[in-house]
C-alpha cells in the first residue's frame, strides 16, 4: 500500500497526506469546465497532523510517496 508524507512533519501514521479539493485554489477554466472534470484541478493533498496543503505535481509525489510495510 502506498501513502503520500508530510515534508513539514515526523513520519508516523498522524503526518499522512490526504488528497481534498481547496476552493481557495484558483484555476484558469471557466465554471462550468470546472463542474464537468468534478474539480479536478482544485485537488491539493493535506496533512492530517499540521494541516498544511500541497499541490499535486508529479515531482512532489514521487518524492513524498512511501510504501507501507505489510507485517
Amino acid at each position: 500500500m502506498l501513502v503520500y508524507i508530510c515534508p513539514y512533519c515526523d513520519p508516523n501514521p498522524e503526518s499522512h497526506l490526504a488528497c481534498v479539493k481547496d476552493s481557495t485554489v484558483h484555476c484558469k477554466h471557466k465554471k462550468k469546465k470546472c463542474e464537468e472534470n468534478d474539480y479536478k484541478c482544485k485537488e491539493v493533498m493535506k496533512c492530517n497532523k499540521c494541516e498544511s496543503t500541497f499541490v499535486l505535481t508529479d515531482d512532489f509525489l514521487k518524492k513524498q510517496k512511501r510504501k507501507i510495510k505489510d507485517g
